[in-house]
């Protein structure tokens, strides 16, 4: 007989999965097969941004960013982390970055900025590095979720 195939979707990334097969005719169904070796798929960037995203003034030189992990089902394999994105809203000036480490961590208190109207700020997730530094394609940082903007809160100026 000639080898049939079937391609199984709706596959979840970075898990593992095993096949048994049976046959069937009009009288019925045969028994099912062993089972096949394991089969674990690559992990792939997060497929949700951080939920729940939430920026507040602090002082007139902070802002506190607040977030909830990617459901579990888009997270496509461990969380290594996250990056945060933040700029002057409105400017034409580069945005800068933290890269955070631990996946745990859903809090940041932006300390030490200049005295802003306006931070926008954007979070993304990063997944495992693997050794060596080489990514397979397709692995590293998930989408981001827009961040509501949020002001600082305007200090009294202080005499000179």
């Amino acid at each position: 007989p000639e080898a049939v195939g079937v391609t199984v979707g709706g596959l979840i990334p970075a898990r593992s999965y095993q096949f048994r097969l049976c046959a069937v005719n009009d009288v019925g169904r045969g028994q099912f097969s062993k089972e096949t070796d394991r089969l674990s798929l690559p992990e792939e960037p997060p497929s949700a941004p951080p939920q729940t995203v939430i920026a507040s003034g602090r002082t007139n030189q902070s802002i506190m960013i607040q977030w909830q992990p990617p459901p579990e089902s888009h997270q496509n394999g461990p969380l290594q982390g996250y990056i945060i994105r933040y700029c002057l809203s409105g400017l034409p000036v580069d945005c800068q970055m933290k890269n955070l480490t631990n996946p745990d961590q859903t809090t940041l208190l932006l300390e030490d900025l200049i005295n802003l109207d306006q931070l926008r700020d954007r979070g993304g997730c990063l997944q495992r590095r693997r050794p060596g530094g080489v990514q397979p394609q397709g692995h590293g940082v998930g989408p981001c979720k827009e961040c509501p903007v949020a002001g600082n809160k305007t200090g009294t100026p202080s005499a000179p």
